[in-house]
């Protein structure tokens, strides 16, 4: 019998956005303006749109449809962003 990795219906780190605060520090930290900040795990794109504030050029990665749209309007609304 094949065994297969389980599939979750909801993930535990999606649902709600990270503290911009909490984001901002650990960005601040790792990198400088003017740098790329790579967000594997999307959601709603907090690390975007703190990379966007303080002068980086963030990527990021969403899986999930629901939370991919989210974070596209998110970025939409607020800033004047090229999104691919």
């Amino acid at each position: 019998r094949e065994r297969r990795a389980p599939i979750l219906s909801r993930p535990p780190y999606q649902g709600k956005s990270q503290p911009k605060k909490l984001i901002w520090r650990i960005i601040d930290a790792t990198s400088e303006p003017g740098d790329v900040v790579w967000e594997p795990f999307g959601g709603l794109c907090t690390a975007a749109v703190v990379c966007a504030d303080s002068g980086r050029e963030c990527y990021s990665a969403e899986l999930l449809p629901k939370y991919h749209a989210a974070a596209v309007q998110r970025l939409k609304d607020n800033f004047q962003l090229r999104l691919v």
